[in-house]
């Protein structure tokens, strides 16, 4: 490919070689061809030292690259590695052929048949799920939360208490624990129903 004549970066082919005579220039003349000679020195200088530069990055980047390369391959074999399960000797015993066949260790052993199912023992009582009940040890203090009224909103008679509602918070006083127990009484008039 042929590099356009004109060109700031083009390489002239043969530029002042030593020895060359030019032929009847002036002064003047003579005098641009060497700053354009000096500037192209120094674009070239530049050059080089933004490649410099792009190399030292370039070098510090695969530098990078390789150490990232290593922490994932150890991170790998942590985690998908071999895992420190031996086959130790106990375990090779017992597969271990002997030149016998192992004969019962009990009579009932005989008379099983291997389509009954196995006897199932009662599974252990599983804790209830979301939030346990606070422990009975704590100290409790209860706390009534009357309404601000006992009459009806629509009719005016009095309510009726329905139930409590207790909710039971932990609260702590410094090295001393106990439960507050907030009740709110639920209200409901006899007269309206809704």
């Amino acid at each position: 490919m042929k590099s356009p004549v004109n060109h700031p970066m083009s390489v002239p082919k043969h530029p002042l070689r030593v020895g060359w005579v030019l032929p009847q220039q002036r002064p003047a003349d003579l005098l641009v061809l060497l700053q354009n000679q000096t500037q192209y020195i120094q674009s070239i200088e530049t050059n080089l030292n933004q490649l410099t530069v792009e190399n030292a990055r370039l070098k510090s980047l695969e530098i990078e690259n390789e150490r990232l390369k290593h922490a994932l391959l150890h991170h790998q074999r942590m985690r998908f590695g071999t895992k420190s399960e031996a086959f130790n000797t106990p375990q090779q015993d017992l597969f271990a052929k002997t030149g016998q066949p192992m004969k019962p260790t009990c009579s009932n052993s005989l008379n099983t048949s291997p389509n009954k199912p196995a006897p199932k023992h009662p599974k252990a009582k599983r804790p209830r799920a979301g939030r346990q009940a606070l422990p009975a040890h704590l100290t409790r203090i209860d706390v009534r939360r009357e309404p601000a009224s006992c009459t009806c909103g629509d009719c005016g008679r009095a309510l009726t208490l329905i139930r409590d509602e207790v909710v039971e918070k932990l609260d702590v006083i410094p090295a001393q624990f106990h439960v507050m127990r907030h009740i709110y009484p639920q209200m409901a008039c006899r007269a309206v129903k809704r």
